[in-house]
């Protein structure tokens, strides 16, 4: 599924970078040697089977590349130039696809970064930041979930560092971009999708 986002974000407020987790853990209990040793039962094969479905799913990150870099200053402007701190509008979308990998989807952020003094922008950043993530043992709902709420936390930082870095590149002050809700983008989302399905199904009844 693939979603994008378009924010604002004043200079002020560039002041943080989100932290995330890179692995949801799994159990770490020693092995029960009095259970290997007894001979299999319906009620051992019923519990073990009770405690693989309540094992979290596997998700790590295998690999990064940096698929897309772009710094373009517009025509009208000689050589940017920033009186003060610049204002940052960022746009970002994210895609997935399965790589070419046991169990391994690879998912790209890409975002635009419009940097102005004023009303005039004075550069324009692109970046595309992918990860290939690993996942075993998930549903096809926490799939969905990982790969564009928690895959995406993951890969921020990275670009938000990389817009910045080019930025100050070509003379700009260097920004840090606040946290981002992929979440509540991702709820959005689903709930636009539910949206249009119903109206769509009602479409349909009314022609019937």
């Amino acid at each position: 599924m693939d979603f994008s986002s378009r924010q604002n974000f004043p200079s002020a407020a560039l002041s943080a970078i989100i932290a995330f987790p890179q692995k949801i853990p799994m159990p770490d209990s020693p092995p029960d040697s009095s259970r290997d040793s007894a001979p299999p039962s319906a009620g051992n094969s019923a519990a073990k089977g009770a405690d693989a479905a309540a094992r979290p799913p596997v998700f790590r990150l295998e690999n990064m590349l940096v698929k897309n870099i772009s710094l373009e200053v517009p025509e009208r402007v000689d050589a940017p130039s920033f009186r003060g701190e610049p204002a940052v509008r960022l746009e970002m979308r994210n895609h997935s696809r399965v790589f070419p990998r046991p169990n391994c989807h690879e998912v790209s952020l890409e975002a635009t970064a419009r940097i102005s003094d004023g009303d005039h922008t004075q550069l324009l950043v692109e970046v595309a930041q992918a990860g290939v993530f690993f996942l075993e043992g998930e549903t096809p709902r926490q799939r969905e979930t990982l790969l564009n709420v928690h895959a995406p936390e993951m890969l921020y930082p990275y670009v938000s560092q990389l817009l910045s870095d080019l930025a100050a590149r070509a003379g700009a002050p260097r920004f840090y971009l606040p946290p981002f809700n992929f979440r509540a983008l991702y709820e959005q989302k689903l709930r636009a999708i539910e949206k249009r399905q119903a109206e769509e199904a009602g479409e349909n009844k009314t022609r019937q």
